[in-house]
């Protein structure tokens, strides 16, 4: 008999027998895998849509209720409970427990894919000294006769472990934050009066997310952080909740400085393999979803990065979850640059994902005759495209033929082509009645064109809108303010937003209103900062006008 004990303490029987996956109720995604935070708030997407269900963390005696559960058709969303764990009858065993979810719709009953991983921290008093009053008066007058702000922190080094709510630590809090110099100071008194355990326990302590200070300072893209946190020993191979290393962070950092910190370094480090010690390339690390570093950078568009990636020896053939290598990633997106990258590089060209798509079947399906021309160049065959119904009907098509046949065309005799023949239309509806005299107004014409083109204010709605959709995350926008010369518009910005308006939008409308607001600067900027993507979107909406 199992019991399930509500707030209260009251138990209640909840089920004489556990019936597990269920063909008839499945979890299709949940928000986390690994929870570390006992308040961490939780959501599942469900196979089908339920009404009533109960959701429990098996805690070895009994099971606990979760609290705040609140139902939307497939979607589930509930809180943790405060656990009070049964003391251990072998003080030897790990300091850590591991609980299982469990969910119960009616008749079924089936563990959810979450894990709860709680540490015994307690009792703090057993890790941690308390700083008393002498200490503190002590450093308080070192620091006023000698100005170093060192002595005011070497009292508090037993409570540099100690975490807040989130799980972070004052490492995390400092690298969030981007208080260098604060992060500086305490880890130069980590390394100065710890041991190297207690240092490297302190420096790569996960939060709640599973992130360690280093995660943080490198989302936060600060690279005076990431530089101090890895001189001081700070791990690149440690995962958060979603398997995700610093070197997946970096798809989200802007600064080339955090890319030399983290990949110009030795791209392995040791872990403990039972009794071994064996070393590893934290670049073939896969998220949750398969995802390389590789990857990321590929649907990230910043081929930088995955330059860089690669000299630092990432490997570009590990599939995802779907097959999937960055080279089929890059084609799905029509990255011809990417793919040019790739190639040059000896990745596989005749790779198949799950769904039996190989990279010459994706260029064919998408009629890029650059692509498959450089495919077949790099060493594809023309078996990958399959036969009969796996064969795409596209490869039939005159133009493709030509290609798999050996003959080539480059990017940019294409886009001449397409020019000349631009061109000709134009010529087509000239008055034929005066050709010299069209043809210098034609040219004053163009000129007042590119000039009016250049300016903000010929962004269209749609393509501002897209752009937003982009530089909304993560405060993009605060980026591209500062690339602008914007950044004292910033707080403005902020205080005049509300749920329904974009930030922006907004900084599009406030920089359109300066001087010579170019539109070519907030391309240029978007470049600097990576975001190709967006430099597409304004070069096409531009076109369009």
């Amino acid at each position: 008999m199992v019991e399930a004990a509500t707030p209260c303490a009251s138990s209640v029987i909840v089920s004489d027998i556990m019936h597990r996956n269920s063909a008839q109720l499945k979890v299709i995604e949940v928000s986390h895998n690994i929870v570390r935070n006992t308040k961490e708030t939780i959501w599942l997407l469900l196979s089908k849509p339920v009404v009533d269900v109960n959701i429990f963390v098996d805690i070895g005696n009994r099971m606990l209720p979760v609290e705040r559960l609140k139902i939307y058709d497939k979607l589930v969303i509930f809180s943790l409970p405060n656990l009070v764990i049964p003391e251990k009858i072998d003080k030897t065993s790990s300091a850590g427990d591991c609980f299982k979810i469990f969910l119960r719709s009616d008749a079924q009953q089936l563990e959810l894919p979450v894990q709860l991983h709680v540490s015994d921290t307690s009792n703090i008093s057993d890790t941690a000294e308390i700083v008393d009053k002498e200490a503190l008066i002590t450093s308080l007058f070192e620091f006023a006769a000698e100005g170093e702000p060192l002595a005011l922190v070497k009292p508090l080094i037993p409570l540099l472990g100690t975490s807040d709510n989130d799980g972070c630590n004052a490492l995390h809090v400092a690298a969030r934050n981007k208080q260098n110099f604060a992060l500086k100071t305490m880890l130069s008194v980590l390394c100065e009066c710890s041991s190297e355990a207690e240092r490297q326990e302190i420096l790569n302590a996960p939060n709640s997310r599973g992130q360690t200070a280093l995660h943080c300072a490198v989302r936060a893209g600060d690279p005076d952080c990431v530089h101090y946190l890895i001189s001081a020993g700070a791990k690149r191979n440690v995962v958060d909740n979603n398997l995700d290393t610093v070197a997946h962070y970096l798809g989200e950092a802007y600064n080339d400085a955090i890319y030399k910190e983290i990949l110009e370094t030795s791209s392995s480090e040791e872990v403990e393999s039972g009794s071994d010690i064996v070393r590893e390339n934290i670049l073939a690390k896969k998220n949750t979803s398969g995802y390389t570093p590789a990857h990321i950078a590929v649907k990230k568009l910043k081929l930088s990065l995955l330059e860089a990636l690669i000299e630092a020896g990432a490997p570009v053939d590990i599939p995802d979850n779907n097959g999937e290598t960055p080279l089929l990633t890059a084609l799905y997106m029509d990255d011809i640059d990417t793919v040019s990258l790739l190639t040059q590089h000896n990745c596989n060209v005749n790779v198949m994902s799950n769904n039996g798509d190989t990279p010459l079947k994706v260029a064919c399906r998408k009629k890029n005759l650059v692509m498959i021309g450089r495919l077949l160049d790099a060493g594809s065959t023309t078996d990958s495209l399959g036969t009969g119904d796996e064969r795409p009907v596209e490869a039939d098509d005159e133009d493709v033929q030509r290609i798999l046949n050996g003959e080539r065309i480059e990017a940019s005799n294409m886009y001449a082509e397409n020019g000349l023949e631009e061109e000709q239309g134009n010529n087509e509806l000239q008055s034929e009645e005066s050709v010299s005299t069209a043809a210098s107004t034609d040219v004053a014409t163009s000129y007042r064109l590119r000039k009016l083109k250049d300016d903000v204010s010929c962004l269209d709605y749609l393509t501002r809108l897209r752009l937003s959709k982009i530089l909304d995350v993560e405060d993009k926008w605060t980026v591209l303010a500062d690339h602008l010369g914007c950044g004292h518009m910033v707080e403005f910005i902020r205080v005049c937003l509300d749920d329904s308006s974009s930030p922006t939008m907004m900084l599009l409308d406030q920089y359109e209103q300066v001087p010579n607001a170019n539109l070519s600067t907030v391309t240029q900027s978007l470049e600097d900062m990576g975001e190709t993507l967006g430099v597409r979107l304004i070069q096409a909406g531009n076109e369009q006008q």
